[in-house]
C-alpha cells in the first residue's frame, strides 16, 4: 500500500517551501495529510507574515532552525486543514509545545531538518491521531540507545525481521512517537519508551501494533493495542496512528 500524492505548484515566491504534496493513504480516506520540503537556509523572518502564520511569542528567541521548522509545519498544517475547509487557523503550541488544534478537530505535526508533515481529520471520524517523520538511524546509533527505546521482548521481535535491526529500531522510535502524540491529548504529560510495547510489525503489508504496558489514564489501561502504518523509504521512516 503506496502513498498516493498529488504534486502542487511550488510558491516561486517562497524558495524556503520547495515542494509540496498532498497525500492521501488508501486504507486512511477520512485523514487529510500534507508535506511539504523545505530549505533552512532559505529561512527569514519576514515569511512568517508571508504566510500568514503568528510568530509567538516563545519562538521569538529561538534560532532560525527552530523556527523554520515550526513554521514548516505550521504551513503544512494550514495546508492539511484547508481539506477540512478551514482557513487561516493560528495553530498555537500548547503545554509541552503540543499544537492547539480547532474544535472538533484532530491533529499532529512532525519535521525533520528538511521535511514536515501535517495529518488532519474531523474527531467524529478518529479519536487517536498521531504521525512520525524519521532520518533511519545508524548501526552505531542504534547500539547506543537501544536500552532506552525497546524491551528484551522487542529486541527479539526486531531481530527476527527482514530489516536491518537499526533500521527496525528506527521503526519502534517512530511507532512509540506518533503513538505518544496520539495519546497526548489525553494523558496530558510526557510518558516513557517503557509505557508501550511494540507487539508486531510487517514489512510486507507495512503495520504494525503496540500494546500499553502501563495504565496513563482511566481510560488509557494496561494491555489496550493501538494499531499502525509506516512507510519506510531509502533515508527515512514515516509512521502513523489513526483510530
Amino acid at each position: 500500500m503506496n502513498f498516493i500524492s498529488n504534486q502542487i505548484e511550488n510558491n516561486l515566491s517562497a524558495p524556503f517551501i520547495l515542494s509540496e504534496n498532498s497525500i492521501r493513504i488508501p486504507h486512511l480516506n477520512k485523514l487529510h495529510l500534507f508535506k511539504c520540503t523545505y530549505d533552512k537556509n532559505n529561512f527569514h523572518q519576514s515569511l512568517f507574515k508571508q504566510f500568514n502564520i503568528e510568530l509567538t511569542s516563545s519562538l521569538l528567541n529561538s534560532l532560525d532552525k527552530r523556527k523554520s521548522e515550526y513554521l514548516a509545519g505550521r504551513y503544512c498544517a494550514n495546508k492539511a486543514l484547508s481539506q477540512l475547509n478551514i482557513h487561516n487557523a493560528n495553530i498555537t503550541p500548547g503545554m509541552h509545545r503540543a499544537p492547539i488544534w480547532p474544535k472538533g478537530v484532530l491533529g499532529s505535526i512532525s519535521h525533520t531538518k528538511s521535511h514536515a508533515f501535517c495529518a488532519v481529520a474531523s474527531n467524529s471520524h478518529y479519536t487517536y491521531l498521531g504521525i512520525d517523520y524519521e532520518e533511519l538511524m545508524t548501526e552505531k546509533i542504534a547500539n547506543e540507545i537501544k536500552s532506552t527505546i525497546i524491551n528484551d521482548a522487542e529486541y527479539s521481535l526486531l531481530l527476527n525481521t527482514q530489516l536491518s535491526f537499526e533500521h527496525a529500531l528506527t521503526l519502534a522510535f517512530s511507532a512509540k512517537e506518533s503513538l505518544f502524540k496520539a495519546l497526548y491529548p489525553y494523558v496530558g504529560k510526557y510518558f516513557d519508551f517503557t509505557a508501550a510495547e511494540l507487539t508486531y510489525y510487517s514489512s510486507k503489508n507495512n503495520h504494525f501494533e503496540l500494546i500499553l504496558q502501563e495504565s496513563l489514564t482511566k481510560k488509557l489501561i494496561k494491555g489496550m493495542s493501538f494499531k499502525g502504518w509506516f512507510k519506510k523509504t531509502s533515508t527515512h521512516i514515516f509512521t502513523i496512528i489513526a483510530e
